[in-house]
């Protein structure tokens, strides 16, 4: 009885794998090249305007309309249980506000179904702002392309809502 060690007997070997996918790595690094580039040069989702995504400018007097009219820029939340000490992490997800929310004042945004990080849907929740990049709302400056901190409300449930991250195209 004879047992091959040697790898000749198979039909593909590890030198002809390795070969396949750096030649698949490639190709998708030049598709994802080659998407951000075209991105780049038609100028994102438009121009300098209110709504594009080069450029955001958030009134603080009136947040959440702003929000409601952002085009492409997504954001990533945590929600924080904040009735217990110490607060505890409850979950996180990402939103585009145009797609999923609308104002329902100055200050709250109405969301419809976003999918939690854990793969909860949430039908409906309420987002309060609070905040821009840490500075309170309801003055008169303008930030440009904050993000949104404060209160989010689940079912009857208020959390601590923190922005984590922005995803910008």
């Amino acid at each position: 009885m004879k047992i091959a060690n040697d790898h000749s007997s198979l039909k593909y070997s590890p030198k002809l794998i390795l070969r396949r996918f750096r030649r698949a790595a490639a190709a998708i690094a030049a598709i994802a090249l080659i998407a951000a580039g075209s991105l780049m040069l038609s100028g994102g989702c438009g121009g300098d305007e209110p709504g594009s995504c080069r450029r955001q400018e958030i009134r603080l007097a009136c947040p959440a309309v702003g929000y409601a009219r952002e085009s492409c820029i997504g954001y990533v939340f945590d929600i924080i249980d904040d009735s217990v000490q110490p607060p505890v992490f409850v979950d996180e997800f990402t939103v585009n506000f145009k797609r999923n929310c609308e104002s329902i004042d100055c200050f709250t945004l109405q969301c419809l179904d976003i999918t939690t990080d854990s793969g909860t849907l949430v039908p409906v929740a309420e987002i309060i702002i609070e905040t821009v990049d840490g500075v309170p709302v309801g003055g008169d400056e303008i930030v440009d392309r904050g993000s949104p901190g404060g209160r989010i409300i689940i079912d009857g449930e208020n959390f601590r809502l923190e922005s984590t991250g922005l995803i910008v195209p």
